[in-house]
């Protein structure tokens, strides 16, 4: 009697262990992994480095004004000293991205989306 309910004890002690790592291993494939974004950010970065990104402005004033992450990957253009189609009629910010052109502010889906660089 008292061998069977110490195989009893051992039996149940291996099945919790292994319904333990059972579900600990369950939890941690949908929860346990995370993402790093300084490298998913490295990757943006380095994406939009290989892109046409031009910023028409027709005032340095709103360089001040703008509170944009990404600007210095931006070829700023002054509109009151250059002559590109694009600086008709400009009163705000023009954004190129690779040709495609977004007047005002830009999120950075918009640009993720625009220069096909993934954030």
């Amino acid at each position: 009697m008292k061998r069977v309910s110490i195989l009893l004890s051992v039996f149940i002690i291996i099945f919790l262990v292994l319904a333990f790592l059972l579900v600990t291993g369950s939890i941690t494939k949908y929860t346990g992994y995370f993402v790093d974004n300084t490298i998913s950010n490295e990757k943006f970065k380095s994406c939009l480095s290989n892109q046409d990104l031009k910023l028409y402005i027709n005032s340095v004033e709103v360089l001040k004004n703008l509170n944009f992450q990404y600007l210095s990957y931006f070829k700023i253009i002054d509109c009151k000293i250059s002559k590109d189609e694009e600086c008709k009629n400009i009163n705000k910010p023009l954004w190129s991205i690779n040709g495609l052109l977004i007047e005002g502010e830009i999120t950075e889906d918009d640009l993720s989306q625009m220069s096909s660089c993934k954030l």
